[in-house]
Formats: structure tokens, sequence, C-alpha cells
């Protein structure tokens, strides 16, 4: 029997791998997802021109039909919208400097219907100003009723119409002469002779253009050649 081998040292040990959980080994082995597709880039669309409202025909406004009579109080209605929202425009500018009579909006629209008789007399802003706010007395209880006291007390009255204007001159209804007041020239009445323009077209025009002055001339200083004869 062979003597025995003297004792070797163990060969060292390898170094041990740390254990990869396995929820990482399974992400590892998975494919890689393919990337999503960029979003299309959105191009800006134009807004629609807004069409302008076209006025009401006949036939739409027909009262003698049901959607005639809709109609029309669809515009009446529009119109006193329109008409009391400039109403409260101009109350509320006319009070704005003076904080005493200060309302509210809910407050002003129910004082438009006493506004508007005063912008339909055409009385200007400053006017109006004037009459709610000059001379106020020391104590103000309530800025809506006085408002409305001054607005009904103090409108003007509705002015008078103006006479049509005057024609510069009359004709006379025989012969058409210029005269100041409608009726019959002189001439024409047998009250005077009439001078005959002699000559030739230069001549005439300007025997006309005499005749033209002289009647302009009446009527400025508010008389004629003898009373015209009325027209009989």
């Amino acid at each position: 029997m062979g003597s025995p081998r003297p004792n070797q040292p163990a060969a060292p040990a390898a170094p041990s791998r740390p254990a990869v959980p396995v929820a990482r080994r399974e992400r590892a082995a998975r494919p890689a997802a393919p990337a999503a597709p960029a979003a299309p880039v959105a191009h800006a669309v134009p807004a629609p021109a807004a069409v302008p409202a076209q006025p009401a025909s006949a036939e739409q406004l027909d009262p003698s039909t049901r959607a005639g009579r809709e109609a029309v109080h669809q515009l009446v209605a529009e119109a006193v919208k329109e008409r009391n929202r400039k109403a409260v425009s101009v109350l509320l500018r006319a009070i704005a400097g003076t904080p005493r009579l200060r309302i509210g909006q809910a407050e002003a629209r129910r004082l438009a219907p006493q506004v508007v008789p005063w912008l339909e007399r055409g009385v200007p802003e400053s006017e109006l100003t004037r009459a709610l706010t000059d001379g106020l007395p020391d104590r103000i209880l309530s800025p809506g009723g006085f408002l409305r006291y001054r607005l009904e007390t103090k409108l003007p009255p509705v002015p008078e119409a103006a006479p049509p204007p005057r024609a510069p001159y009359a004709e006379c209804a025989r012969c058409c002469d210029p005269i100041p007041e409608p009726g019959i020239c002189r001439p024409c009445a047998g009250l005077g002779a009439r001078t005959p323009a002699v000559g030739g077209g230069q001549a005439f025009a300007r025997t006309g253009a005499a005749r033209v002055r002289e009647a302009m001339q009446w009527v400025r200083a508010g008389k004629g050649v003898g009373n015209p004869v009325p027209a009989g």
C-alpha cells in the first residue's frame, strides 16, 4: 500500500453572482414595444366668415300669415330692446359723475322707458345731465325714485314742427314769369304794360336774368311791385 498523500489545500470557490429577480428576467426577455407613430399635426382651419343677416322680405312680414305676424313681433321686440339698451347707457353716463345718484344696471333698465322720450325729442346728453344732477337736495333716500321723478317732471315739451321752406319765388299762372307769391303778374292782370325784350339771344338772357334778380329782391324785401293779384 502506498503511503497516504499529504493533505492538499482546497481549490477556491468561484464567486457567486447575485440572483436576478424573475420579473427582471422576464422584462429583459420581452421584446421592446414598437414606437408609437407621431401624431399628425393639426392645421388651423379658418373660421367661416360671418354671413350678414338679410332683411326680411315683404312676404316674410305679411301680417295676414302667422309666420309674418311672428316676424313682425320679433322685429319690434328687437327694436325696443335696442332702444332701451341705448337709454340705459345714456342714463348711466349722465349720472356717472354724481355718486349720490349711483344706481345699478337693474334700476337703470327699469328707468329706461322714462329716458326714451328724452332721446326721441333730440335732447342732448349734456342737457339731460343738467336736468338730473343740478340743484340736488341735501338728502336723497332713493336715487332711483329721485331720478324717476326728475325724468318725468323735467321732460321738455315736444318741439313744434318747422314750417315748410318757402319757395324763393313763384311763377305767374298765365305767363310763367317769376313773381314773389303764387298768383298772376300785374301785366297778366291788366294792371301794367309788359315791356317786350327786343334783341338777340344775349339781350333776352340779360333781360331774363334781370327779372330773376328783381324777383329775388322782392322776396328779400317781403314785398312785390304792386301786390300780385291772386289767380282767380
